[in-house]
């Protein structure tokens, strides 16, 4: 998962999405449940592949 934040709240905002991965279901408006289980979160470097979609989001 790549995301963007201000460095000041890097922290927080990694906190906040491994926790909502944590919950492991997502439930649709209409009724649907995903099931999934998160198997690892750590910080990484960001991969030639992701270059143009990271540059995205720091301008958005």
């Amino acid at each position: 998962m790549l995301f963007a934040s201000e460095p000041a709240r890097e922290a927080e905002v990694r906190t906040r999405i491994e926790q909502a991965l944590s919950e492991s279901t997502l439930t649709s408006p209409d009724g649907i449940a995903t099931h999934w289980r998160l198997l690892n979160a750590q910080p990484s470097t960001i991969r030639t592949s992701e270059a143009e979609h990271a540059e995205q989001l720091i301008q958005s």
